[in-house]
């Protein structure tokens, strides 16, 4: 695997302790509205962060058109191994520096509120055993037109084991500590690596709200099909399972008829909301 950076080691006028702030953005699309979407996302990482974000992203070898823009942009590239969208997170996360103390993962589909990082990153400063902090992230359409704005709830361990993470994942910021003790993301899931990641890292430190929306998510123009809805709720079901006490993993099936009821009647754009882009 290799790395190109772009960016020098430390900003100017960046503090020596500040804590940093990790931005990893798996890309595979180089077509021209991709790249327009992904340098939407890069322009939000840097116009409204302050100077304490690092972006890097994971892109296949053969793209040269990414390596371009992300030359231009002056971020990190990391080569996609091909493992999948938590094989590319996980290439990543794994170019984190000494003084990168918090991650969050991004898709090209996503963008951050100004002053996003700051808010997150205060809120976990201030919380010192949290292992995650969160907020709402908006939903609009490709052409900007607001969707909606669904609550994140308190993630407590039923919800989580209930298969609904209600944490949107471009608005949620995390420890890098808490990441890698946690030993980071599935890379053999397609779809729950996010809810994956949630309940081993939810038995680690309490996740904090920081009652801010953070982030806006572009759905994109393609809705989820048939198949890939029943394929995602075979998976969420299958990681639900993972985390339940022996005794309540049988008795867990009569939960999947009213589950897979709700998700069936969940509006499409949250649903594509919680499936990473790029798949």
């Amino acid at each position: 695997m290799t790395r190109e950076v772009y960016h020098p080691a430390e900003k100017p006028g960046q503090a020596p302790d500040q804590a940093r702030v990790l931005v990893v953005v798996p890309v595979r699309d180089s077509s021209p509205p991709a790249r327009a979407a992904l340098d939407r996302v890069l322009a939000s990482v840097s116009a409204g962060q302050g100077e304490r974000a690092d972006v890097v992203l994971v892109v296949p070898p053969s793209c040269r058109g990414l390596r371009e823009l992300a030359r231009a942009r002056g971020v990190e590239v990391v080569d996609d191994p091909g493992a999948g969208t938590a094989g590319a997170v996980e290439a990543g996360v794994g170019a984190a520096g000494a003084g990168h103390r918090y991650v969050c993962w991004l898709t090209s589909d996503d963008e951050l509120l100004p002053g996003a990082l700051d808010v997150a990153v205060a809120r976990l400063e201030a919380c010192p055993d949290a292992v995650l902090a969160y907020g709402d992230c908006r939903v609009v359409t490709g052409e900007e037109e607001y969707l909606c704005t669904p609550h994140a709830a308190p993630p407590s361990s039923w919800r989580l084991l209930a298969g609904t993470p209600d944490l949107p994942r471009s608005a949620v910021l995390i420890r890098v500590a808490a990441w890698r003790d946690a030993g980071g993301l599935d890379t053999t899931l397609r779809y729950a690596m996010d809810l994956d990641l949630l309940l081993r890292l939810r038995s680690r430190g309490p996740f904090v709200p920081t009652c801010r929306t953070l982030a806006v998510f572009h759905v994109p123009a393609r809705p989820l099909g048939a198949a890939e809805i029943a394929a995602v709720m075979a998976e969420v079901t299958s990681v639900r399972r993972r985390y339940l006490p022996p005794a309540l993993r049988q008795a867990s099936r009569v939960l999947d008829v009213p589950h897979r009821l709700l998700a069936s009647r969940t509006p499409s754009v949250v649903q594509r909301a919680a499936v990473p882009s790029g798949l």
